[in-house]
C-alpha cells in the first residue's frame, strides 16, 4: 500500500468499523503541519511522523494542547520512539529457533 497507494484511493470493501491499520497512510509534508495532523498521527499509532509534525509545530510556534502533548509522549513512551509495524505482531512470521 505505500509503494502504491493511488491503488487503494477507493475503498472497495466496507469496514464497519474501518481498521485504520489497513488504509492508505497520511504522509508528512512539513508545509502541511497542523494540530489535526499531529492527531491523525497520535490516532493511528504513526510515532516517527507524530514527532516530526510535532517539532515542526513548536519551530513553527504554534501551541499545542496540554492534552495531545501528553498523548505524544505516552506513545512515544510505550513504542519506545520506533514506529509499530504489524508484521512484528504476527507469530507466524517469527522464527523459532530449537
Amino acid at each position: 500500500m505505500d509503494k502504491h497507494p493511488e491503488l487503494f484511493e477507493k475503498n472497495l470493501i466496507e469496514m464497519d468499523p474501518p481498521v485504520k491499520a489497513f488504509m492508505p497512510r497520511l504522509k508528512y509534508s512539513a508545509k502541511k503541519a497542523s494540530v489535526e495532523m499531529l492527531k491523525t498521527f497520535l490516532e493511528g499509532y504513526n510515532v516517527t511522523d507524530a514527532v516530526k509534525v510535532y517539532k515542526t509545530l513548536k519551530k513553527n510556534g504554534v501551541e499545542v494542547d496540554q492534552e495531545i502533548k501528553q498523548e505524544l509522549l505516552e506513545l512515544v513512551c510505550f513504542y519506545n520512539e520506533e514506529q509499530v509495524c504489524i508484521s512484528d505482531k504476527l507469530p507466524k512470521s517469527r522464527m523459532y529457533i530449537v
